[in-house]
């Protein structure tokens, strides 16, 4: 749920924690595009695009959007890893990473690999 007034004001930060989980993944990117990333293929230009969006997601498939600059993967409660896209899909795995973070860094690139590979069969 969005409250109207996030758009009313004139904060220059809006904070989301996971709004798309009771949403299938086609809606989900919908709100994204229209709130956050905006769209080149259908012009649409985002609501807060002028603004900084801390989305908290469980949703992998959203972090690889052009919109998105920088992505934190907290696991356990503490953050594993920060960076960009690119460094995350190239992310090699050290000695200190735990058995959790492992899980949760290959869910990620499986999650967006699997997708990826859906939207080439469409």
């Amino acid at each position: 749920v969005f409250s109207s007034s996030e758009n009313n004001n004139n904060n220059d930060l809006v904070v989301l924690d996971d709004p798309f989980s009771a949403l299938d993944s086609d809606t989900s990117q919908i709100v994204f595009e229209r709130l956050i990333g905006g769209s080149a293929t259908t012009g649409i230009e985002a609501l807060w695009q002028d603004k900084a969006v801390v989305l908290v997601t469980h949703a992998p498939n959203l972090i690889v959007h052009r919109a998105i600059t920088n992505i934190a993967v907290v696991v356990n409660g503490r953050c594993k890893f920060y960076g960009k896209w690119k460094e995350l899909s190239d992310y090699s795995f050290t000695a200190q990473d735990d058995d959790d973070t492992k899980r949760a860094m290959a869910h990620i690139r499986s999650t967006i690999q699997e997708e990826e590979e859906e939207k080439v069969e469409k």
